[in-house]
């Protein structure tokens, strides 16, 4: 992908930015701490990961059962 021109940054954070019309100016910092960075480019993806945070609500008190990674396990009707 780097030499379609595409470049990857893992491990930041966006904190800011700009709609320039027909590009975008990106704020972005690692997020364990280091220098913030500015970015100019003609199309952003931001992707962030998510993760279930069900420990400690008592789901087991009212009959809901969670498998070991924390999910709730759901059928094909949600």
């Amino acid at each position: 992908m780097k030499k379609r021109g595409l470049n990857f940054l893992t491990g930041h954070k966006v904190t800011g930015g700009t709609n320039n019309g027909d590009s975008a100016t990106i704020n972005v910092e690692p997020v364990k701490g280091g220098e913030s960075i500015s970015l100019t480019a003609d199309n952003v993806l931001i992707a962030t990961g998510r993760r279930p945070v069900t420990k400690g609500l008592g789901l087991e008190n009212v009959g809901i059962n969670v498998n070991d990674k924390g999910i709730i396990p759901i059928n094909a009707n949600f």
